[in-house]
């Protein structure tokens, strides 16, 4: 085993406001350090252990790992998500992420963690208007009811929009 895969999966005990620590520390570390020129190895296909994933911050930590080692980072946010999976954050363009035991992800990042996550992003969240929040209000009536669309179900979208092939096993 090499020094480097002694470090794989050290985040999966942590709790969830150590995992936030975690990917505000890999944010960090991927936005401040400069690496030489060709030194990034950009991945085609990046894949993903599903049984990894307990929680949203947990999907996070897992897919900063799979495309960028140990610590990597590729979003700690669903929008900072968004803007890694375009490309350049570690993986080519147009690229695949395949996510073995997805159901155990599916089911982590369901209509409970999706409320949670949802509910602690609203809280924060400034409002252009009334109508926004009223939307933001009934999407988490929707999740708090099994209705809507999951965070499983969001990653899904947005890697699909942006070209990615998602292989589910």
């Amino acid at each position: 085993m090499s020094s480097e895969e002694s470090f794989y999966g050290l985040w999966k005990p942590l709790s969830r406001s150590e995992r936030v620590g975690w990917l505000a520390n890999a944010y960090t570390r991927h936005f401040g350090q400069k690496p030489f020129p060709g030194s990034i190895e950009l991945k085609a296909e990046v894949h993903l252990d599903g049984s990894d994933v307990d929680d949203v911050e947990g999907f996070f930590c897992a897919i900063g790992e799979a495309v960028n080692g140990p610590g990597g980072y590729f979003g700690q946010t669903i929008n900072g998500f968004a803007d890694a999976a375009v490309g350049g954050f570690g993986t080519t363009k147009p690229w695949k992420l395949v996510i073995r035991n997805h159901e155990r992800a599916k089911l982590a990042l369901g209509y409970a963690e999706s409320h949670r996550y949802s509910s602690e992003y609203y809280r924060i969240a400034s409002f252009a208007d009334a109508d926004a929040k009223q939307t933001a209000q009934r999407e988490l009536l929707d999740l708090a009811n099994g209705r809507g669309k999951t965070l499983f179900a969001q990653i899904v979208e947005i890697l699909e929009e942006r070209g990615v092939v998602v292989v589910l096993r």
